[in-house]
């Protein structure tokens, strides 16, 4: 179908030949018929009032390579997460943000994997094939625990996990990772330490973890990190002691020439 065509027939009210078509009936007839299928479940968790569930269902389910995937290798299916089973499911799967798919093993009816937010058809697609590939959240799981000693798994498993697990279980894997670079000289303890500062900071509700984590680590690369937190953190901030924080790591971003583009320059503070 032509976009000339898509476009009439979304206009019409019609549903476009090449779009997702999500299944119709409970999420245990869903899970029952993706184990007769021996296919993966696909449940795209929304809410009435999400603009980018909105869009996901316009750009993405509406494309013909997506829709092929998605209807031949998955059981796709929608649900509320506000109504009916959508809020226990919601709950079940922990799922905090909308759009957020969850890829679900009907046999074990575990989670595989999940894509949270909106991409593009083309980034969604990708996503998709990763999974169908086995390239998982699950897989990586298991690789995790099969190789407790193994860094750059580790490093991997803790980032990954930063989306979607809870908060102590994402410490642990940092914690984890820093332990396996005790003196950080394969480059992975920094990057765990700034992990653990910032939640640090989240659950303190102050800034104190990110700023001792920068003067402690002045003149290295993660220190521009914690630095660029700071002044995104402080942005909107109008206490005059967030100001001059935010300020100092202005200045430092600037002095040591790696001042992220998107950051307004000083002058321009509010």
């Amino acid at each position: 179908m032509t976009p000339t065509l898509l476009l009439a027939a979304i206009l019409a009210g019609a549903e476009p030949a090449e779009a997702v078509k999500s299944f119709e009936g409970s999420y245990s007839d869903a899970i029952a018929k993706g184990a007769s299928k021996k296919v993966l479940l696909f449940v795209d968790f929304y809410t009435d009032w999400c603009g980018w569930c909105k869009v996901l269902d316009q750009k993405v389910y509406t494309d013909a390579v997506v829709a092929e995937v998605l209807n031949g290798k998955f059981v796709p299916m929608k649900i509320n997460a506000e109504k009916g089973e959508g809020k226990d499911l919601q709950k079940e799967f922990k799922v905090t943000g909308f759009p957020t798919s969850v890829i679900i093993d009907p046999q074990t009816k575990k989670e595989v994997d999940r894509i949270v937010g909106y991409a593009p058809p083309e980034k969604y697609l990708e996503m998709l094939k990763k999974i169908l590939a086995g390239d998982t959240f699950a897989a990586l799981c298991k690789m995790a625990q099969d190789n407790p000693k193994d860094l750059e798994i580790w490093a991997k498993y803790a980032d990954v996990l930063e989306g979607r697990g809870e908060r102590d279980e994402i410490k642990a894997a940092w914690k984890k990772v820093a332990d396996l670079d005790p003196d950080g000289s394969k480059g992975k303890a920094p990057q765990a330490l700034f992990a653990l500062a910032r939640i640090a900071a989240m659950e303190k509700q102050s800034l104190a973890p990110v700023i001792e984590f920068a003067q402690k680590n002045e003149g290295k690369p993660v220190a521009l990190e914690a630095h660029r937190l700071v002044t995104m953190w402080l942005e909107r901030s109008k206490k005059e002691e967030d100001k001059k924080l935010q300020a100092a790591s202005f200045e430092y971003l600037i002095t040591h020439g790696a001042r992220d583009p998107e950051i307004p320059p000083p002058g321009q503070l509010s």
